[in-house]
């Protein structure tokens, strides 16, 4: 199946002669508007969707590994109620339009996302009537942060290819981070693509350091690690995850004989996370390798001038070079 993504390369630079894959900074912040808090991330991966009902008790021990390799988690405050304190990943918290303020959520949230969009995931993505001039969306921001503490950061979720003006609404009202959502409906690359991009090329405009956190549906590691290239500072890696881990509730069996017709549970057998932790070394081995061959020695040099393209209309979508050609 052909991929845009196949026709992005990276391009090659060198690093300081000696420089290891594990002196390269993986890390990234997200400083809070008003506060001299910046929380610090320490791999650009997230968990959108965690399953801890249907983990059992693996659930512990994939938050651990979470936590060993510096990814957060979304998910309410009660998924970690039964995790150690050793094994506790970042978490991040969203609050749904016209969902009350919940304290516990905000004031325990590393950052807290305000989700927009209407509740039914069929319909179309629009802000809420309650928001029709950007300085509504400014000072509910501002209320949000006041009740999470003042120092929690406060993002909040676009689609990806949203309007110009929904951009610029974010940045007008200081947010300190900002979610795009990929249709999961819409697998559409060239969207994808162009929208980071363009979301990206805008944030530098503004002089803003506004992390992007992609909520996409990566096909492979390779894809991931482009993905950051093209804008994203964090990019969800569920598609991905679930791929290593059997999140399938047990199913009922029917019993036999005599007891024809009842049923009775299916003997829980525990998910490994052997490719799990595979996955988690994979993903930061070949980040590391990229930035590496590019000659980046943190994230935030880890951008789309380290990528070249090959033909000329991925080169209008994204406003990469095209391979072979040098920028004037």
């Amino acid at each position: 199946m052909h991929s845009l993504f196949d026709e992005l390369s990276f391009s090659c630079a060198a690093l300081p002669i000696n420089t290891s894959a594990a002196e390269l900074d993986t890390t990234f912040t997200i400083p809070t508007m008003g506060s001299q808090r910046r929380l610090q991330v320490g791999m650009p991966w997230f968990v959108r969707h965690p399953k801890p009902k249907w983990l059992g008790k693996q659930w512990p021990v994939l938050c651990g590994l979470l936590r060993s390799a510096g990814i957060p988690i979304y998910g309410p405050v009660e998924h970690l109620a039964d995790v150690p304190a050793a094994s506790l990943p970042l978490r991040f918290a969203t609050r749904q339009n016209a969902s009350p303020f919940n304290s516990l959520e905000m004031k325990t949230a590393d950052a807290l996302e305000i989700c927009l969009r209407p509740e039914s995931d069929e319909a179309a993505w629009s802000w809420p009537s309650e928001f029709g001039q950007v300085t509504d969306l400014a000072n509910f921001v501002q209320t949000v942060r006041v009740a999470a503490g003042g120092n929690t950061p406060i993002g909040v979720s676009l689609p990806v290819g949203a309007a110009n003006t929904d951009l610029e609404a974010c940045l007008a009202a200081q947010v300190d981070f900002l979610t795009f959502v990929a249709d999961p409906n819409l697998d559409d690359e060239a969207v994808l693509i162009e929208g980071l991009t363009r979301a990206r090329r805008r944030i530098e405009q503004a002089d803003r350091a506004l992390p992007i956190l992609l909520v996409a549906h990566p096909r492979d590691v390779g894809q991931c690690v482009k993905l950051l290239a093209l804008g994203a500072s964090c990019l969800s890696i569920d598609s991905l995850l679930e791929s290593t881990v059997d999140t399938r509730p047990a199913q009922p069996v029917s019993a036999g004989g005599m007891l024809s017709g009842i049923s009775l549970p299916t003997p829980q057998t525990e998910p490994s996370l052997a490719k799990t932790e595979a996955l988690l070394d994979t993903l930061a081995n070949q980040l590391r390798a990229c930035m590496q061959r590019t000659g980046a020695h943190d994230l935030a040099a880890f951008r789309a001038n380290r990528l070249r393209c090959l033909t000329d209309h991925l080169s209008q979508l994204s406003g990469l070079t095209k391979l072979g050609h040098h920028p004037t």
